[in-house]
């Protein structure tokens, strides 16, 4: 007569291992969702909501350069969501100066 009680014993333990570990990888892969999920959904909050709350009204100018070494202002008013790309100072000045009058 066969001892088959210790084969089935074996099998019993390798088909629960088996289980737990797709159960461990699928735990896995939905921490790593809500992870990611929560990530987005806090950047998303603060690129809307905070940022604009706590930048006030004041426009924002940045001198840059392109390509080519020319200098340019990129101006952007938080209150109307504006961004535009100037090339003089002069223009900047304008830009400012119109920005409270074409409310």
């Amino acid at each position: 007569m066969k001892n088959t009680t210790g084969l089935s014993y074996v099998n019993k333990e390798s088909n629960r291992l088996s289980f737990l570990s797709q159960t461990t990888e699928i735990s896995t892969q939905a921490e790593k969702f809500c992870s990611n999920f929560y990530q987005k959904l806090l950047r998303i909050i603060n690129t809307y909501i905070f940022d604009p709350l706590l930048q006030g009204s004041e426009p924002n100018i940045i001198q840059k350069t392109n390509k080519k070494g020319s200098l340019f202002w990129q101006v952007y008013d938080p209150i109307t969501g504006e961004r535009k790309n100037l090339v003089s100072e002069q223009e900047v000045r304008e830009w400012l100066d119109n920005r409270y009058y074409d409310f």
